[in-house]
């Protein structure tokens, strides 16, 4: 049976020799300081870095700051963005864990700094859009659920849509340390102010991706805090009607009980036998482009209510697949 260390005793240099898996590759983030400070030593290796932690909690470094500046490669501050590499050279507990990251400093004054941090002082850039922006990516229109406004949490004026799910679990913590805008840029997909006009895409328990429908920022996507969005009496969102595949035209259903039945007939090949049933349905054919306002949105039907607002359909309200429309800017 293989005999079980003891890190506190073994010092990390002798731990690192019982375990020396691969090198893990380089990965892009950034350095968080602990707790509420605002910034974060890099300590010039593994060992300085053990030192150095042991200093800082024992009370000597405030005793001898000299002795602990010997000790840093350089001081950043909290966000500063980094390449990382894991050090899982030891074994604890018999599963290697990171007891460490060797990083190199890639932006601001310090740029090129290396040394090592502890395991807390890095984290991974966040990977991966909110949903809706997936959606824009591939070409499709976000579907909007509801429409509203974002309302101030905690008294802020401006509010902060965030890139992603990840990326708001790492920024939204560095916004409460005071990061540099720069640092807090790579999480943040816009700032925009309270009262904002929105659309909801994707709802979780506590936070929900949204759409800026309106204003400067209108076709931003990002992640928000459930409680910061209050519902609208006004649903419009001004767009257009979409390309939903290979058809010029959008089927324009009178209202939602029509295009369900609509679709229905269209299943049973019904617009083949007698077309005028299905037509009889139908509002009007939109082009794909054409301008339109969304009135309302019905996401638990498919559907969403349109008024197309140009061209020489202009003024032909009714119900089209919730695809079929999408908000202005994106």
């Amino acid at each position: 049976m293989p005999p079980s260390f003891r890190p506190a005793i073994l010092s990390l240099p002798a731990l690192a020799l019982l375990a020396v898996p691969p090198a893990s590759a380089a990965e892009p983030g950034f350095l968080l300081a602990a707790g509420t400070g605002r910034t974060v030593p890099v300590f010039r290796d593994a060992n300085a870095m053990e030192q150095g932690l042991r200093m800082l909690g024992d009370g000597a470094a405030r005793q001898d700051p000299a002795a602990l500046r010997a000790l840093i490669a350089c001081t950043v501050e909290t966000g500063t963005a980094a390449q990382g590499q894991a050090d899982m050279r030891i074994r604890r507990r018999r599963a290697d864990t990171v007891e460490a990251w060797e990083v190199e400093v890639t932006a601001g004054a310090s740029a090129g700094c290396k040394g090592t941090v502890a395991p807390v002082n890095f984290g991974r850039t966040p990977a991966g859009p909110t949903a809706a922006a997936k959606a824009r990516e591939g070409g499709r229109a976000p579907r909007i659920r509801e429409v509203g406004i974002l309302i101030p949490v905690e008294g802020r004026a401006d509010i902060t849509l965030w890139a992603s799910r990840n990326a708001r679990e790492i920024g939204a913590p560095l916004a409460r340390q005071g990061a540099a805008i720069t640092n807090l840029a790579p999480y943040v997909a816009c700032t925009v102010p309270a009262g904002t006009r929105i659309g909801t895409v994707e709802d979780g328990a506590v936070f929900r991706d949204v759409v800026v429908v309106d204003g400067p920022n209108r076709g931003c996507i990002g992640n928000v805090e459930r409680a910061g969005f209050r519902r609208s009496e006004d649903q419009s969102v001004d767009g257009r009607i979409a390309d939903t595949g290979a058809a010029r035209e959008v089927a324009v259903w009178r209202d939602p009980a029509a295009r369900l039945e609509g679709l229905r007939l269209v299943q049973a090949g019904t617009h083949r036998t007698d077309p005028g049933r299905v037509e009889a349905l139908m509002a009007c054919w939109a082009p794909t482009g054409a301008t339109a306002r969304a009135t309302a949105f019905d996401p638990a039907a498919g559907g969403t209510q349109v008024e197309i607002t140009e061209g020489p359909r202009r003024g032909c309200r009714g119900t089209v697949a919730e695809g079929a429309f999408r908000p202005a800017g994106l």
